[in-house]
């Protein structure tokens, strides 16, 4: 999981906002202590009360800031993990919340999980065009059940609020953010529909040189979702050798997020086709992915010790390192792999 080494779940937790998930992460994970941060008291007080009732130890839940000062004082240090639905806008908050993040995180593991609430849905933005040029919006209108059908069969759906505030900070702007508090981008938790569907074609070979930020910059130009999910950490980031098969071939994969002893051992055939969806404790968006019996097999024994190129070998079917990478350039930037440099 992010830092964490492999098999390993993380230890200390912390969650900012009433997440309604934190109470299943706390029963998902007995041994990790979760704390939950927020200013509202009645929550606060009404989370512990929960916690008690349902004999979760683990669980405790502290009110304050992000922002405020000496926050550590507070949660104390050394989390794992961190999850951030949201941040303050004014720029006032969000520098002290920021260095009040990097001061919780464990050195040099820890790693954040952050929700950035993205534009307006485009049909939303299309609505606005209208209403600048005094026309009334298709969604006021006939055209709105069509509209609604069309964002279904894309599988998306609209907000059901037409007052979508509009975030003045881009995906750069929070990156650079975040790189002022010394927290280096490590990836995104989705990406965007266009490389997964040209993934089929074997077309991703242009877009290896690009490291994790620049990438995950020019997809979210290109698709912009209406929300992001992405990932910090303290130390900084290691891109793979993608357009260098040989050396691609001394990295070591590891699963992020799914537990490998869910996966069955595979075997003969190998091209079987299964349905997938990968999750971590229901706090990040599933994915739902179309996954080989081969690719399963490689996932269940990537355990971050051992190196490609002898998990390749240890599995009796044809198949050549140049042949999966487009594949595992996917996986690592669906973050369902993280690949570790030679020992």
């Amino acid at each position: 999981m992010g830092g964490v080494p492999s098999g390993k779940s993380p230890k200390r937790i912390l969650v900012g906002g009433a997440l309604p998930e934190v109470l299943l992460l706390a029963k998902s994970l007995p041994d990790a202590e979760i704390v939950a941060l927020d200013s509202n008291t009645k929550f606060v007080r009404a989370l512990r009360l929960t916690a008690k009732r349902r004999r979760l130890p683990n669980l405790d839940a502290l009110e304050a800031t992000w922002d405020q000062p000496h926050l550590t004082e507070i949660t104390g240090r050394n989390f794992d993990l961190i999850l951030l639905p949201g941040l303050p806008l004014s720029a006032s908050q969000l520098a002290p919340a920021l260095e009040n993040i990097s001061q919780c995180l464990a050195r040099p593991s820890g790693v954040v999980w952050f929700r950035i609430p993205g534009e307006p849905h485009p049909f939303r933005r299309a609505s606005e065009i209208y209403d600048s040029l005094g026309q009334s919006s298709p969604l006021d209108g006939p055209g709105a059940s069509s509209l609604m059908l069309a964002a279904s069969l894309a599988g998306d759906s609209i907000p059901e609020s037409t007052s979508a505030e509009p975030i003045p900070f881009s995906l750069p702007d929070w990156i650079s953010a975040f790189r002022s508090a010394d927290l280096h981008f490590k990836a995104s938790q989705h990406v965007p529909g266009i490389p997964s569907r040209a993934l089929t074609t074997g077309s991703l070979d242009f877009l290896f040189p690009k490291d994790s930020e620049e990438l995950t910059t020019l997809l979210d130009c290109i698709a912009r979702p209406v929300e992001r999910h992405l990932l910090f950490s303290m130390a900084p980031n290691q891109e793979p050798p993608w357009e260098d098969a040989s050396r691609l071939a001394e990295w070591r994969p590891d699963v992020r997020f799914w537990p490998r002893e869910k996966i069955p051992h595979q075997s003969e055939p190998y091209n079987r086709i299964f349905s997938v969806d990968l999750e971590i404790q229901r706090i990040l968006p599933k994915l739902s992915l179309q996954l080989s019996a081969y690719m399963l097999e490689l996932l269940r024994t990537s355990d971050g010790t051992t190196p490609l190129r002898d998990l390749v070998a240890r599995i009796p079917h044809p198949a050549k390192i140049e042949e999966l990478r487009s594949a595992l350039w996917f996986f690592h930037h669906s973050c369902i792999l993280r690949f570790l440099p030679p020992e």
